[in-house]
Order: structure tokens, then sequence, then C-alpha cells
């Protein structure tokens, strides 16, 4: 994960809207295409301004029961800080 941007591979989201990326879009990207084996990881990258970064990583392969929802978060570290940093309801009265 250390030199991320000398990847290979990846999906990105500015493809899907029409831009030339260096990747395909992410948008018909499917788990089960991107991670192969148990264990594997790779970088999301959320927020290309603010550089968000997530490690998510394919842990095993699931049967869902009917009526069950996905994504799961099978578990996480810290606490969420707010997205922006600032009162998002206190910005929007300010415009």
């Amino acid at each position: 994960m250390k030199n991320w941007t000398l990847s290979q591979t990846g999906y990105e989201l500015f493809a899907d809207m029409g831009e030339k990326g260096r990747f395909a879009g992410v948008k018909r990207a499917r788990v089960s295409k991107v991670f192969h084996t148990p264990k594997q990881k790779m970088l999301l990258l959320f927020d290309y301004g603010d550089e968000w970064r997530f490690v998510v990583q394919y842990i095993k392969e699931i049967d869902v029961p009917a009526g069950g929802k996905l994504p799961i978060v099978l578990s996480s570290k810290g606490q969420a800080p707010s997205q922006y940093g600032y009162d998002e309801e206190e910005y929007d009265e300010e415009e």
C-alpha cells in the first residue's frame, strides 16, 4: 500500500463519467472479478481532493440469505470523523 501510485490495477469513477483515465471505470467492476484470493487488499481513494484512503480487504465469500442486505462491513478501526471537518448543516445555512 506504500507505493499505491505505481499500481498496475485500478478502477476510476471519472472513467465512468467520460473522462480519459489511467484505469477502467468502477461502476461495472464486480467484487468477484477484482478480488481473487482471500486476504487480498486494495486501496479505496475517496474524495480525490482530500485523499481519504481506506484499505479494503477480501476476507471470504459468503452466501447471503434471501432478503439479506449487501454490502456488509465486517469490521472497522477507529471512530469515523466528519467528512469535511465542519458542521455541514451550519455550512448550508451560510449559502
